[in-house]
């Protein structure tokens, strides 16, 4: 399995004199540092020349790139006309950058499990959403890999790829959101390994919330790699034995959460684990 570092996405660690149109090539740059293989891109503005030159910067690093986006998948009307010609115009943008996979996720602050409307219709505008990105991921040679982001649990979106039935409609399982849904991670993993091609590998430790008696008793906070309550090298052995491709599967590293904030210390160290912790799954 190939590994990543996702540190795109949480634009506090960026030099904060570091223009916008730099990030991109700054966070290559990083990855590669690392030793890592992928990088996790924020949305490379400029244009086509500034995409030629992110790309050509990536293929001299031998850092592989991956992108994100995403909608209510969830709505309906002319909301969800609109959301798909956005997602249409990431996997585009994705072919531009030479990524295989987009990364999506549905708008779970508005739409997820616990409704309304009721689950099983939820996920049936799910998939029939994702099903008209068929065309525009097969046309681009961009895979759409679905995260269970906060919204549902593993299973369920296991049931909207089944729905789908779309080798261009896949799944990027992560390890650490079953407990928003209050799922066992594992069993998110369980329910997505089938159908993953790129992953987040997340770690989350469980805490008191402080006795308070009209909160819940426990939280979760986020952690590097390895020091919380995510059984990861299990989570790995399952994506190993049962990933369609695991040779091509990206462990992307990504930390949700953080009580003290976001921090190099935090990637690097979870870099770490993923070379020496998961090493004999690795490339």
């Amino acid at each position: 399995m190939k590994t990543g570092l996702i540190i795109g996405a949480h634009t506090g660690l960026y030099p904060p004199d570091l223009p916008e149109a730099e990030r991109p090539v700054w966070l290559i740059d990083r990855c590669a540092a690392l030793g890592l293989d992928v990088a996790h891109l924020p949305p490379v503005s400029g244009g086509a020349k500034a995409i030629r030159r992110v790309r050509a910067h990536a293929a001299e690093r031998g850092v592989e790139l991956e992108v994100s986006g995403g909608m209510d998948y969830v709505t309906e009307g002319a909301e969800r006309a609109a959301g798909l010609a956005e997602v249409v115009g990431a996997i585009e943008h994705a072919r531009a950058l030479g990524c295989s996979v987009l990364r999506t996720a549905n708008a779970h602050l508005r739409h997820n499990r616990w409704g309304p409307p009721p689950v099983a219709r939820q996920l049936e505008l799910f998939a029939a959403s994702l099903r008209e990105l068929v065309p525009a991921a097969e046309e681009n040679g961009v895979v759409v890999a679905v995260e269970n982001h906060l919204d549902y649990r593993g299973d369920e979106i296991a049931a909207v790829l089944e729905m789908v039935d779309s080798s261009w409609v896949r799944a990027a399982p992560d390890t650490g959101n079953g407990y928003a849904v209050f799922a066992e991670p594992l069993d998110d993993v369980r329910a997505l390994a089938p159908y993953a091609v790129t992953t987040h590998v997340k770690d989350v430790r469980i805490v008191p919330s402080g006795g308070d008696v009209r909160q819940l008793p426990w939280r979760p906070v986020g952690c590097a790699l390895g020091q919380g309550h995510v059984d990861l090298c299990e989570a790995a052995r399952i994506l190993a034995k049962r990933a369609p491709d695991p040779a091509s599967l990206r462990l992307i590293v990504e930390i949700s959460w953080p009580p003290g904030g976001w921090t190099h210390e935090l990637y690097e160290e979870s870099a770490r684990f993923l070379k020496t912790r998961l090493a004999e799954y690795l490339n």
